[in-house]
């Protein structure tokens, strides 16, 4: 099993020390997840992702944080049942053959029509069949979303210093 990590400050300052911080969790996450690991951080350091990854789609080219290249990161842990039925319904031209890219995607897609990047994210998980659980950072908002059985573990939570780390 994957895992994420992330962190953010909302009002858009530094964390001091944020690259160190994202790899400390992401070591103390190691055990889920030995076939690889990723951490991206936003050049301003006020919030990044980890994650752990334990590969078994795509092995070659899963690799995370995901972006789309229109400013959205995913950080992704489970599976996306119906992935490929996704990628053949969707079209398009993929980077990976990971059900990750096709998250990803369906975000970018449904952000054409749709009012907020919660709404995208919305309709966009509608149409998953998996267990899950991630995080997805837009140019504005990082959000946190899970399986509606609740299969994946998320936890999220506010530190002291008023940073949310998930």
């Amino acid at each position: 099993m994957c895992s994420i990590a992330g962190m953010i400050e909302l009002s858009g300052n530094r964390i001091p020390g944020l690259a160190h911080k994202l790899n400390v969790m992401n070591d103390l996450q190691a055990h889920r997840g030995p076939d690889g690991h990723g951490v991206w951080m936003h050049q301003a350091e006020n919030v990044g992702m980890a994650h752990r990854r334990l590969s078994i789609i795509d092995i070659a080219s899963g690799q995370q944080p995901m972006t789309d290249h229109h400013g959205n990161w995913v950080c992704f842990n489970g599976e996306i049942y119906n992935y490929i039925e996704l990628k053949q319904q969707l079209g398009g031209t993929y980077e990976t053959t990971s059900d990750t890219e096709v998250i990803s995607y369906l975000i970018t897609r449904a952000r054409l029509t749709a009012p907020s990047i919660e709404e995208a994210v919305y309709q966009a998980m509608e149409r998953l069949e998996g267990a899950y659980s991630l995080g997805i950072l837009s140019p504005s908002k990082l959000l946190a979303v899970r399986d509606p059985w609740g299969v994946r573990p998320l936890c999220y939570g506010r530190r002291e210093d008023g940073t949310y780390v998930i």
